[in-house]
């Protein structure tokens, strides 16, 4: 079965959700988004552009390796050494799904890119052993 449509839907679903959802907030007043926020989310637009161009131009394990690079990054967000403070309860939950969801997903493809060197894999795999969200929710 050829996940890379369902990858990139998600990505793009994400992506967008994320910009309607700040874009709201902004008109109404009512959202904060940190300048680190806008960076995360500018950068994976782009990241998602340059897959996409790359899958156009047929080069499937170019843009798998990017997304897969893309994916432990963001995981490596989820993990900090205090636990992100007042998050409520729908956010909590969503980030133990997310975690739970990207652990079974690497178990079924395993990655690693010797660019990314070792710090970034284990940072991922720790994540996964701890998922700060399990006590949380």
């Amino acid at each position: 079965m050829n996940k890379i449509p369902l990858i990139l839907t998600a990505i793009a679903a994400f992506s967008i959700g994320v910009a309607v959802g700040g874009y709201a907030g902004f008109n109404k007043g009512q959202a904060v988004v940190s300048q680190n926020t806008l960076q995360h989310l500018a950068i994976g637009i782009q990241n998602n552009i340059s897959s996409l161009e790359t899958l156009h131009k047929g080069e499937t394990a170019k843009a798998i390796g990017s997304i897969e690079f893309d994916l432990d990054n963001s995981l490596i967000i989820l993990h900090p050494r205090t636990p992100y403070p007042n998050l409520n309860k729908y956010t909590e939950s969503l980030l133990f799904e997310t975690v739970e969801e990207a652990r079974a997903y690497r178990k079924d493809h395993p990655w690693t890119m010797k660019q990314q060197g070792q710090m970034v894999p284990k940072m991922v795999a720790a994540l996964f052993k701890d998922n700060p969200y399990r006590n949380r929710r």
